[in-house]
């Protein structure tokens, strides 16, 4: 499912269970931080960088951060609780 990111929110907390495989485009330097509230997958590929290019096996709680460049989605840290 493609993530639908909005350029005046920073922060999320997604509630679906679905994978996310995609982020909505926003603006270049636009960082936001996903805090899961349960388990779910996040895909490294398409328009989403994951450190190592692995895929992301998120729990409740856990935080992902990511910052877009213009095309991709880098992620900048993660933190798995």
């Amino acid at each position: 499912m493609i993530f639908k990111a909005n350029p005046a929110e920073r922060y999320y907390e997604p509630n679906s269970a679905k994978p996310i495989d995609g982020i909505t485009a926003t603006a270049r330097g636009h960082e936001i931080t996903l805090r899961f509230l349960q388990s779910r997958k996040v895909v490294s590929g398409g328009n989403i960088s994951l450190s190592g290019s692995i895929d992301m096996a998120a729990k409740r709680n856990d935080l992902l951060c990511l910052v877009f460049d213009g095309e991709v989605w880098h992620e900048t840290s993660r933190v798995v609780k």
